[in-house]
């Protein structure tokens, strides 16, 4: 069966899958349910007009092409595709059918993007400086992620981690050889990939017979997700009042506070989780001396060294990681967010001394590095990206357009 793709908008059913139109419309059109064949060309009527002609099909259809099937589906009394709600539409439903956990968000919904820029269920189209909270690392609609992509969707979306998964093995090892670690989880969000670093760092005490370390640092106004165990670990109180008692038990010191760092750490201390550059609460670094004395007492104490890069890796801050600009060789690092371009995914890479903790069964997840997510080996084109692009300009200019 041959493709022939198309973009009709002409059709009164337009749009109805946008781009992509195989065969003819009996093929393609969702308000019809019989499946024709296929196999139509396109030819010229005796009035010179441009036509489809589907005689090859199972169900042939000559007659005026498109103006044939509507008049069909118009007999059949289908109604017409419904073109994307309004705001105002979009918003009654969401009140009455999404749990109420953003509130009144800002009045605005979506409909499509390009690069930098989305448009508005009104038409209106606003840079978009926010990147669905540095998800979309490459904007909206990138030629060659959008490729990638569909390629993949077309070959296989999804298999369980029981079998190998050829793109997932090829994806641990471009990170590996990118970063300080030396074996790689994937998960689906960045919280997923911060748990798992916790448990990491914790199954790596209890292998050594330390049942007793328990306890993480971390930083005040830090943000590491919205588990149980993440929303522990944010350094926040807004956040944690609705779930106490906490199940994980975080001591949180202020940031730069280099003795409240070093008494904070006991014989009870499994590990320092740090946000190099904080988001949530604000563009806020920490010092590189206080950098340097969290990964001291790490070695001094063996415990882990978590540096949660969801929000800065992958670029973010003009090196792929953050801990790059600071020298740092962290025992394990959280990514998500930039990590998928907009597909969800996260992970958590480790050195060998911390990886090894982790026996089968100790650790699972069922979509993590599913193939729709690591769509193929050129797909991570853009991991290297910063080197092309960033250095173009001065490393404070790099800092000005990423926090802008």
């Amino acid at each position: 069966m041959g493709y022939n793709f198309f973009e009709n908008k002409d059709c009164e059913y337009y749009p109805c899958h946008k781009a992509e139109r195989i065969n003819c419309l009996f093929c393609f059109c969702p308000l019809y349910s019989t499946d024709c064949g296929g196999n139509c060309k396109w030819i010229y009527d005796r009035n010179g007009k441009l036509i489809k002609d589907c005689s090859n099909c199972i169900i042939p259809h000559t007659d005026g092409g498109y103006e044939y099937v509507t008049g069909r589906l118009a007999g059949k009394g289908d109604k017409k595709m419904e073109e994307h709600m309004n705001l105002e539409q979009v918003i009654d439903l969401d009140k009455k059918y999404y749990m109420n956990t953003f509130g009144d968000r800002i009045p605005l919904c979506f409909t499509e993007g390009n690069g930098i820029e989305l448009t508005s269920t009104d038409g209106d189209v606003y840079k978009d400086f926010f990147a669905g909270i540095a998800v979309c690392s490459l904007g909206y609609n990138h030629e060659r992620l959008t490729r990638e992509l569909t390629e993949q969707v077309k070959q296989l979306i999804h298999t369980s981690s029981v079998y190998y998964v050829e793109n997932q093995a090829r994806l641990a090892e471009m990170l590996v050889k990118h970063s300080w670690g030396d074996r790689v989880f994937f998960c689906s969000t960045g919280a997923e990939a911060n748990e798992g670093a916790i448990k990491l760092a914790k199954k790596y005490q209890v292998e050594k017979g330390n049942k007793n370390k328990i306890e993480f640092v971390t930083l005040k106004n830090s943000f590491h997700g919205r588990t149980l165990a993440t929303v522990a670990a944010t350094g926040q109180p807004k956040y944690q009042a609705p779930y106490q008692p906490l199940i994980e038990k975080f001591v949180h010191i202020d940031r730069d506070d280099i003795s409240g760092l070093e008494n904070a750490v006991n014989e009870n201390t499994a590990g320092i989780m740090i946000e190099l550059i904080q988001g949530e609460s604000g563009v806020n670094p920490v010092s590189r001396e206080f950098a340097e004395k969290a990964a001291e007492l790490c070695r001094k104490n063996d415990i882990a060294l978590i540096v949660d890069e969801v929000q800065t890796g992958i670029g973010r801050t003009g090196k792929l990681f953050a801990y790059e600009l600071y020298d740092l060789k962290p025992d394990i690092v959280t990514m998500a967010k930039g990590l998928g371009g907009g597909v969800p995914i996260g992970a958590f890479c480790a050195n060998e001394k911390f990886a090894s903790a982790f026996k089968p069964g100790d650790h699972g997840t069922t979509f993590g590095g599913k193939t729709l997510c690591q769509p193929g080996p050129d797909w991570w084109f853009w991991m290297n990206l910063y080197t092309a692009e960033y250095w173009k300009m001065s490393e404070r200019q790099v800092h000005t357009y990423l926090i802008n």
